[in-house]
């Protein structure tokens, strides 16, 4: 009785300190700290590496879920993570300023609620086994050597930011939704980045640059902007996309193709410049509405809007080839001027020697009242690794 009087509380402190192993708060130290870990098939709570953690760290064994953050940041002699088991990481899955890390091995990881990678200058490959397919949240990867994201395949997410990331040539998603920014920057260093997102059929905004491909084909609506610039894309192909907020392409060198077969509403400004290869006839058959600007400037020979009711900014169309009659339609003396369609101040030329003047960092008007109405940029500024902010001063410029 005795001995069951002293070793049964023993035993009950002993289980108690064995489940609170696998909760709270953790800071990895040591290789023992994480097999700590690595015995829990479930941890509930943040997992935290010290700035002092080792070179290699194993959480290989039982663990399969973490129920909280996992968070890697200054641990500047990490250079392998391994959770072999890992399927979840519930809340955020931080890494920023590895320097060293080039192995991520993680071949069971399915979801995660959001991911925040930065400054990862080692990490080249991705181990994620069948893929991660469910990112609940936001997913920023910025600053590594990654070549492929093949290992990531997702419909929807709150937020995308792919930017500076020399080696990716190539992203192929079956995304469907982006509720807010879709950003794709500086990715790719030779050539930019293949980019094809052909499901994707709503989004809040896209911001890209420095891609070589755009898939958007299935695009049905874009809420706030659509900007894509300082690319080397041939072809676009938005004839699905009905409504828009803003609206830039601008400075794709190499475009020859685009083409809007169902665009009806654009509530911010509307610009389409400084894309040299861009020739023949510009066609939106369906426009019916630009709340901003109206900026149409490059080496085409002809505009066509015949549904077009009502451009409340100002209205440029420039070229450096002959547009014909273009300008008995959409000049200061036109047929939409003078009908109230073309609400603000209009300008209209043809064989122009710089069409493209003015376009790159003028102010835009929504009235009639200021002479700078020939100049208006839609687009954050080449180069950029993110323009929202930029750009939607713009776009509330126009109001």
């Amino acid at each position: 009785m005795t001995f069951l009087r002293y070793i049964l509380p023993a035993l009950a402190v002993a289980d108690f300190t064995l489940a609170q192993s696998c909760s709270g708060a953790f800071t990895i130290e040591n290789s023992e700290d994480a097999s700590q870990v690595a015995g829990c098939r479930t941890y509930s709570g943040n997992v935290v590496l010290s700035t002092d953690a080792p070179s290699e760290l194993s959480f290989d064994g039982e663990l399969q879920e973490i129920d909280g953050n996992f968070e890697a940041v200054n641990a500047k002699s990490v250079n392998s993570l391994s959770f072999g088991s890992l399927q979840s990481i519930n809340e955020e899955f931080t890494m920023q300023n590895l320097t060293r890390l080039y192995n991520l091995n993680m071949p069971q990881l399915g979801y995660i609620g959001s991911v925040q990678w930065q400054t990862l200058p080692g990490l080249q490959e991705l181990d994620f086994g069948n893929g991660v397919n469910t990112v609940n949240g936001e997913l920023s990867i910025q600053d590594t050597q990654i070549s492929s994201l093949s290992k990531i395949n997702l419909r929807s997410a709150v937020s995308i930011n792919i930017a500076n990331n020399r080696g990716l040539q190539n992203i192929n998603w079956q995304l469907e939704s982006v509720n807010k920014t879709l950003t794709l920057n500086a990715n790719g260093i030779q050539g930019g980045l293949a980019a094809r997102f052909p499901n994707l059929t709503e989004v809040g905004a896209i911001d890209v640059s420095n891609v070589s491909t755009l898939d958007i084909s299935g695009l049905q609506r874009c809420r706030q902007f659509l900007s894509v610039y300082g690319s080397n894309i041939e072809r676009l192909e938005l004839d699905e996309l009905t409504r828009t907020g803003g609206f830039s392409v601008k400075n794709n060198r190499n475009l020859n193709e685009i083409s809007f077969e169902k665009l009806r509403t654009c509530d911010g400004g509307f610009g389409l410049s400084s894309n040299d290869k861009l020739g023949g006839k510009v066609d939106l058959p369906e426009l019916r509405t630009v709340r901003g600007a109206f900026n149409v400037t490059g080496a085409f020979e002809g505009l066509s809007t015949p549904q077009l009711r009502t451009v409340q900014g100002a209205t440029v169309i420039k070229s450096s080839e002959d547009i014909g009659n273009t300008c008995d339609t959409y000049g200061k003396g036109g047929e939409l001027k003078s009908s109230g369609v073309l609400q603000g101040i209009t300008t209209c030329s043809g064989k122009s020697n710089d069409p493209n003047a003015g376009t790159g960092g003028g102010s835009g008007t929504s009235g009639g009242s200021s002479s700078s109405g020939a100049a208006w940029n839609i687009g954050p500024a080449p180069g950029s690794a993110f323009g929202l902010f930029g750009l939607l001063a713009a776009i509330l410029g126009m109001f």
